[in-house]
């Protein structure tokens, strides 16, 4: 099959290209953020997971929360238990498990760098509907998925 590259610029190619672009974009900006923190942007994202889950939730789930492999988050974990931020024990129902809750030092840390994080969130998705954010949350989870199937 041969295809019309003249056609591409209206094509699914240009929005992946554009997807790439604002990953890189999104990324470098967090990196500098969250440097001086400490903090990787999955590091990040782990602490506000569990921030919201005050019991903890069992290391597996925070795979799926995370969309990465059990080995990135037992990795992320590991370093976060040893900068204080998460708690690791077993879970009381089922000792085969291991659950992750955030420890004070971790409520803390976001708490200190949230006034300064969501402006910067606000900045960059201001003038975009709340309708339009969770639409392109949507479409850019399925394009995530079917990348990871590719």
């Amino acid at each position: 099959m041969s295809y019309d590259w003249s056609r591409v610029r209206g094509s699914g190619h240009r929005l992946l290209v554009w997807i790439a672009r604002a990953g890189a974009g999104v990324a470098k900006s967090a990196d500098r953020f969250l440097r001086p923190h400490g903090l990787t942007l999955s590091q990040l994202d782990l602490l506000a997971i569990l921030f919201a889950e005050p019991d903890g939730i069992p290391q597996a789930r925070l795979g799926e929360e995370l969309s990465v492999s059990r080995a990135n988050v037992t990795g992320v974990v590991r370093r976060l238990q040893r900068r204080g931020l998460v708690l690791v024990g077993r879970d009381a129902s089922d000792a085969r498990v291991r659950r992750v809750r955030i420890a004070a030092r971790g409520k803390a840390l976001l708490r200190r760098i949230e006034p300064a994080y969501f402006r910067a969130v606000r900045r960059t998705v201001r003038g975009i509907s709340a309708a339009d954010l969770d639409a392109a949350a949507g479409v850019l989870r399925k394009i995530g998925d079917r990348a990871g199937e590719a």
